[in-house]
């Protein structure tokens, strides 16, 4: 897991210091993690989500979005990060983070991004804590299955030799063994046996030593779209600084129309991609769904048998928990015979061959 504490530059700062701090940040992602968490005060508002197809943030924005919480949004979609303010919902006075001297203005502008959004339960603004400062701190709450990963981690280790990373560089891999099996002709005349055990612990060997091949980053936005954004972000700045107000240039609205329909065919592009390899490799489509989705939704209330709002977590449990315990519950009566019958012992040959025919997973138990 990488933590990336982010300060970004204030609203009276040059825009070109924001985009170099967004570049730092970046090359920092680009580095092998599983889990990348980019926290900080982002000095921007992104306010209420503005498209469906905006995959970035979730339902729950606030108040409105300005020229820097674009440039955060298109800067975390293009790294395939969600903000997770924006995931859970709460109440206007639990989501600014930021009060002004005189305390009349109040806005979010410190945010919580990662990779990873299943591995948070919730992300919130704690009230109480005084930290002297004029930003609330923000808290989110992490649950990861240690050993669900640290099993993958094992069963896939980093020098273990992979057929991908060896068809990528087979040039290279075709080389080192022209190499050594030059030289294990050289070495005069063997055994079947010892030239057996030569090659099979040189190929291995050479494998090892490929170096592997550099990893590219899956983003959802193909490259003329980034071209595409690029260019919106140079006309705005353009305008900007020649005190011109952007709404009134018909290009850019045109060219602001053109990327947000290039960005939903994109992503729908991609979706059907891992959809079409789901089906080819016979994976599950339930997970590939899941991967689509951002966040996810929580149940807030719920009713008792009364017509009572229940609203705690634990209200909510016990309150689904008696439903289904009624809904299942059998009511046919059982009749139990009292007959003796000699019945020979059940034998550790009978348990094992039972227990190896029950599936993976489907034990109702340790």
């Amino acid at each position: 897991m990488k933590l990336i504490q982010v300060y970004a530059p204030t609203s009276n700062r040059p825009d070109e210091e924001v985009e170099q701090l967004y570049e730092e940040v970046q090359c920092q992602l680009t580095t092998d993690c599983h889990y990348h968490i980019v926290m900080g005060d982002f000095n921007a508002k992104i306010g209420i989500k503005s498209d469906e197809q905006e995959r970035t943030t979730g339902k729950f924005g606030s108040r409105e979005r300005n020229e820097r919480g674009d440039l955060l949004i298109e800067w975390a979609t293009a790294n395939n990060l969600k903000i997770m303010n924006t995931i859970y919902k709460k109440k206007i006075s639990r989501r600014w983070t930021w009060q002004s001297p005189d305390g009349c203005t109040r806005n979010e502008i410190d945010y919580i991004m990662t990779n990873r959004p299943n591995i948070f339960t919730d992300v919130k603004v704690l009230n109480r804590l005084d930290a002297g400062s004029d930003h609330r701190a923000v808290m989110g709450v992490i649950r990861i299955n240690v050993r669900k990963d640290r099993q993958k981690c094992l069963s896939n280790p980093s020098k273990r030799p992979s057929i991908e990373q060896l068809v990528i560089k087979k040039d290279e891999f075709q080389i080192l063994l022209t190499n050594r099996f030059s030289a294990l002709e050289l070495e005069g005349e063997d055994g079947v046996d010892e030239m057996n055990d030569r090659i099979t612990t040189t190929i291995p060997e050479c494998a090892s030593e490929v170096p592997p091949a550099s990893k590219m980053k899956d983003s959802k936005l193909s490259t003329e779209m980034r071209i595409l954004m690029k260019k919106r972000w140079m006309m705005k700045k353009m305008e900007v600084n020649n005190n011109r107000d952007i709404r009134n240039n018909i290009g850019y609205a045109e060219l602001d129309k053109t990327i947000k329909k290039k960005a939903r065919e994109d992503i729908r592009k991609q979706n059907m991609k891992k959809i079409a390899e789901t089906i080819k490799n016979g994976k599950s489509m339930k997970r590939a769904k899941i991967s689509f989705q951002l966040g996810q939704d929580r149940m807030l209330t719920l009713l008792d048998k009364d017509e009572n709002e229940l609203t705690t977590q634990d209200q909510i449990l016990e309150r689904v928990e008696e439903f289904y315990g009624e809904l299942y519950d059998s009511n046919k009566g059982i009749e139990i015979s009292t007959k003796a019958c000699n019945l020979p012992d059940i034998t550790a040959w009978e348990v094992e061959s039972a227990v190896q025919k029950m599936k993976n997973g489907k034990a109702a138990g340790n």
